[in-house]
């Protein structure tokens, strides 16, 4: 936007009069005060062009070239030299550059590679500490303590990495690794039990983090700001999980013998699913449901008595036909059910419901 001085300049230069620059002036000042709604308010900010793909191509390879190099003469130190090469990567790309998908890979590098050698070392130091077969405290085995040893690790060194360098998705790292943290931990507490709780526990991981996301969406809903964006990847990091733990409790078998009420309670879940994706303006929880509502489709059509092929046909066709309607039809649906099932309070903290266009 030119600033008022540039105004100036160019009516002291007669490219424009003075009024006419005073009128834009002022409707420049209006439309910063109020921006306009995005065409997608959804939309994907973090590859700005082949540019960023090419630096994030290079980041990946000295990474893992560096893992490599040192892993040749010092072994697990490799990890420590990883840590060290992303932090001073970032400190150009994300903190002075502000280029997010190089920045993606340096948080990926960073919290990986570091999680990893603290992992490991700690599970080195209980096996010295406890010389002889394994067995942790509560009865867990040696996987689950590597696995809640390097999964902590790497929510610690991620949530770090984000209050230092403010990158949005290092949220979503983070919630991930959180969750993986809670279920090595389930693991290590209840062995006998632990897959009986897992489902309820992600169900309560992602819905605690869905409640993270919308707290980030509600403070900005016209997702001009970085808030938006770690509310997007929170939402890519919670819909997962709760989609694959509210189908564990749905489906009664496994997806060979799906009966044909649990095919239509599922197809009920991702119609609710879908009410709520059209309700807060996102599709990741609708589109984690994509698979569960394909297999539940398959199995309500093959009650037709159509032969295999068939089935997958018609399957891929009715999957790909609502998804389609739905995209096309996104704004005014969407318009419809806020206005229908949304309180006028609520739906004015949520971003804008713009009509279709002609």
């Amino acid at each position: 936007m030119p600033t008022r001085d540039q105004l100036d300049e160019a009516v002291a230069a007669g490219v424009i009069g003075r009024a006419e620059a005073d009128r834009l002036a002022d409707f420049l000042a209006r439309r910063e005060a109020h921006p306009a709604q995005p065409e997608d308010a959804e939309a994907i900010r973090f590859v700005r062009g082949f540019h960023d793909i090419f630096l994030t191509i290079g980041i990946a390879l000295l990474l893992t070239g560096v893992a490599y190099t040192v892993g040749l003469v010092a072994g697990t130190l490799a990890f420590a030299a990883v840590a060290v090469v992303a932090v001073a990567l970032a400190f150009y790309f994300t903190r002075r550059r502000r280029l997010t998908l190089p920045s993606i890979a340096l948080s990926l590098g960073f919290g990986i590679s570091l999680g990893y050698l603290v992992g490991t070392f700690g599970l080195a130091l209980w096996e010295a500490a406890a010389p002889g077969p394994f067995a942790g405290p509560a009865g867990g085995d040696k996987d689950s303590y590597a696995g809640l040893c390097i999964s902590a690790a790497i929510a610690l060194s991620s949530f770090g990495y984000y209050l230092y360098f403010r990158l949005p998705f290092t949220l979503g790292q983070t919630a991930v690794a959180v969750a993986a943290t809670a279920y090595f931990l389930l693991q290590v507490l209840l062995p006998e039990t632990a897959t009986a709780w897992s489902t309820p526990l992600f169900l309560a991981l992602g819905l605690g983090t869905f409640a993270l996301a919308m707290r980030y969406d509600l403070r900005d809903p016209a997702r001009h700001t970085r808030f938006s964006d770690a509310a997007f990847w929170l939402h890519l990091a919670a819909a997962p999980m709760i989609v694959n733990s509210a189908m564990g409790f749905v489906w009664t078998t496994d997806r060979a013998s799906l009966a044909l009420g649990d095919a239509v309670s599922t197809i009920i879940l991702i119609a609710a699913l879908a009410v709520i994706a059209l309700i807060i303006d996102r599709r990741a929880i609708l589109v984690a449901g994509l698979i569960y509502f394909g297999v539940a489709l398959s199995v309500i059509i093959n009650r037709t008595g159509m032969d295999e092929a068939s089935v997958t046909a018609f399957t891929v066709l009715g999957l790909g036909a609502a998804l389609l309607l739905l995209g096309v039809g996104w704004r005014r649906t969407r318009q419809e059910v806020v206005s229908q099932l949304v309180p006028a309070a609520l739906a004015r903290r949520l971003p804008t419901v713009e009509p279709e266009h002609a």
